[in-house]
């Protein structure tokens, strides 16, 4: 949402049980979300099986959530 305020922030991966999928295919429902929670939607693009076996897909959801942890204020988002 277009605000000066600071929003909550929403951490999406994208379905497809971690083999397929990708946060384009799922703009149109991170918009949605963004636009009905009024939220900071960060989608998450991460590496997918079976080229990168578990635990690479979690590993990359934990390390978006560490960035956004860092950077919430950044883009926008309430820190805490």
């Amino acid at each position: 949402p277009v605000t000066e305020a600071t929003l909550p922030v929403i951490l999406y991966t994208h379905g497809g049980a971690f083999t397929y999928g990708s946060p384009e295919a799922e703009e149109g429902r991170s918009l949605r979300y963004a636009a009905e929670a009024e939220a900071v939607v960060v989608s998450v693009d991460y590496r997918m099986a079976p080229e990168h076996p578990f635990p690479a897909a979690a590993d990359d959801a934990y390390a978006a959530l560490v960035w956004v942890a860092e950077h919430a204020a950044e883009i926008g988002g309430d820190p805490e």
